[in-house]
């Protein structure tokens, strides 16, 4: 669901502290000391999914801005080590200058207490923000009470950054930041700042170098903003910063693995871990088990057929992709989360480098396939490739019941265990009422209108309240309890808020039912949502108006695509299922 708020630049990590030694060490388990839902390993598909590996896709998902504190952590201190370098040898070279008969060492032991001294005093200068961070919270909350009234600013928070802790830290770090790289005073600013910013613009270089006012003086937050993401985007790219779910058994959450630089600097996931348990929901574990469940049932399945990439055919593929998507989208990391909307760019490349081993298997079944003669099964195919890409409408009522708690932007008790258990109950309330129907009795009720009622009184679809005087969002779809009324398949997962990755994890039976298996006027269910479960009931569907051909040399590729990927979802999930028939107690 959208937010009142606009999002702040991101930032801080709490990275682990020593451990003082001790006699006898005990070994203490690190996931244990860290408030909210505990991880445990789990074996599936004959492969250990350990808690590292779990910690990892909420990390790089739900919670990624703790990643990328921990990556401004990184460049911040560097440059404040650097600086404090700086200033030590310029007092260090003016003592020797005024006292000659220094000898080696003692200019050494005095340039490295200066170290000391800078070092604390730019610290002091640059970390001393909670003020500022105080007064831009007051602000932005009352800014939030002027502007919608008859919402609580709180929640709005929570849904756009999940704990006000949080947006304080956001906060807090790009105060630092700008202190670090973007002072107010051009003169102040690091090599590093002017080099990206010359690298960025070219001949607009003057125009940017010098941060643009407003009337009170203040700097404008669109310049900031701008700037801001590109200094950071050079810093990053200069630390070469790796995040992966291929570090062995998910131990590091983030590696600066420069070739030219001293070495190998790495963040350990738990410690990162540490730091965002506490605001973690079971939901969001539940979902990291969902990923791995698939994600190593795939594999496991691949790999017993002699399947796989090698990493060079990896990046190879995953290079065309990049090359084919450089005209339409700044990154390969933005396509995978903002086009196909995965959790993250990982789980988006682990799909990626499935689907791509996959392929493997699957080009042997359009073997000998023509334009004049193509393969029997892209012929079976036809039908369902039209009904999503060939212009077909479905007019479906889908009742949520869910897990997540719009209103209050928090996940329910109970979790989709619970709304599982409510759905199912609902629908049995619509079978016997059925059955009542069939034995004619006095107690059945017309179904339609049973069916009304329950999507009147327990759809859990949420439409924001409106703002007086503040238009709506045209990108925000009016859920209106779950009746959408007649739309075409891109659309409907729209407003189902789905995504090929929901598709792939939880299989696309609600899809699946809507487009092909109901026949009008009839109800299914529940089927997996990411938000619950759902009961649909089909109003109609109509044929497609511009069918697709497998003959025609432009519509042949959109056809091949649409068949890898549904037969790759059905690959995955034969796998899954094969999987919990092994791994269930006997």
């Amino acid at each position: 669901m959208g937010s009142m708020f606009l999002g702040v630049f991101v930032a801080a990590a709490v990275l682990g502290s020593a451990q003082a030694p001790s006699t006898p060490k005990l070994e203490v388990d690190p996931f244990d000391l860290a408030a909210g839902p505990k991880l445990e390993a789990f074996e599936f598909a004959g492969r250990q999914v350990s808690r590292e590996m779990q910690a990892l896709w909420i990390l790089y998902g739900p919670c990624r801005q703790s990643l990328e504190e921990a990556k401004l952590q990184r460049v911040i201190e560097k440059e404040l080590a650097r600086r404090a370098e700086d200033r030590a040898n310029a007092r260090a070279a003016e003592r020797a200058a005024s006292q000659p008969s220094l000898d080696a060492h003692e200019r050494a032991r005095l340039a490295a207490g200066f170290r000391v001294e800078e070092l604390a005093r730019l610290r002091a200068e640059w970390f001393a923000v909670e003020p500022a961070v105080d007064r831009e919270v007051a602000r932005t909350k009352a800014d939030f009470k002027e502007r919608a009234p008859e919402l609580d600013a709180s929640i709005e928070m929570r849904r756009s950054f999940r704990t006000e802790a949080a947006f304080r830290s956001q906060l807090r770090w790009a105060i630092v930041f700008d202190r670090a790289f973007l002072a107010a005073d051009e003169a102040q600013r690091p090599a590093t700042t002017l080099d990206a910013l010359r690298a960025r613009f070219g001949g607009e270089y003057e125009r940017w170098k010098t941060p643009w006012k407003l009337a009170d003086g203040s700097i404008d937050p669109q310049y900031q903003g701008v700037v801001r993401q590109i200094v950071r985007d050079h810093l990053y790219a200069d630390e070469h910063f790796v995040t992966s779910f291929a570090s062995p058994g998910g131990v590091d959450a983030l590696v600066a693995d420069d070739p030219q630089g001293p070495g190998t600097w790495s963040v350990p996931t738990v410690d990162l871990w540490r730091s965002i348990a506490s605001s973690v929901d079971p939901a969001e574990v539940d979902s990291a088990r969902e990923f791995w469940r698939t994600a190593v049932a795939t594999r496991a399945a691949l790999a017993k057929e002699g399947l796989a990439l090698t990493p060079k055919e990896l990046d190879d593929a995953l290079g065309a992709l990049r090359g084919q998507l450089q005209e339409f989208v700044p990154s390969l990391e933005a396509y995978a989360v903002q086009q196909q909307r995965f959790p993250s760019p990982e789980s988006f490349f682990e799909f990626y480098s499935l689907i791509c081993t996959y392929q493997k298997k699957h080009s042997a079944i359009l073997a000998g396939s023509t334009l004049e003669k193509p393969a029997q099964a892209l012929l079976d195919h036809v039908p369902r490739v039209n009904a999503r890409h060939g212009g077909a409408t479905f007019d479906a009522e889908v009742l949520l019941v869910s897990a997540w708690d719009f209103a209050n932007a928090r996940w329910k008790l109970g979790g989709r265990a619970n709304a599982r258990l409510r759905a199912e109950e609902l629908l049995a309330s619509l079978r016997e009422n059925e059955r009542a129907l069939a034995a004619h009795e006095a107690s059945a009720k017309e179904p339609a209108e049973q069916w009304r009622v329950l999507v009147d009184t327990q759809s859990d679809w949420w439409d924001p309240p409106a703002t007086p005087g503040v238009p709506m969002d045209p990108t925000v779809r009016t859920k209106n309890k779950g009746r959408f009324g007649a739309l075409d398949h891109s659309n409907l997962l729209e407003h189902l808020e789905l995504s090929r990755y929901d598709l792939w994890v939880r299989g696309s039976a609600l899809m699946d039912a809507i487009l092909f298996d109901l026949a009008p006027g009839t109800i299914g269910g529940p089927y997996p949502h990411a938000y619950g479960w759902c009961l649909v009931r089909l109003v109609n569907r109509t044929p497609p108006t511009h069918p697709l051909d497998p003959r025609v040399e432009g519509q042949r590729g959109a056809i091949e695509v649409d068949f890898l990927d549904e037969s790759f979802r059905r690959y995955s999930c034969t796998a899954v299922e094969a999987a919990e028939r092994t791994t269930k107690p006997r």
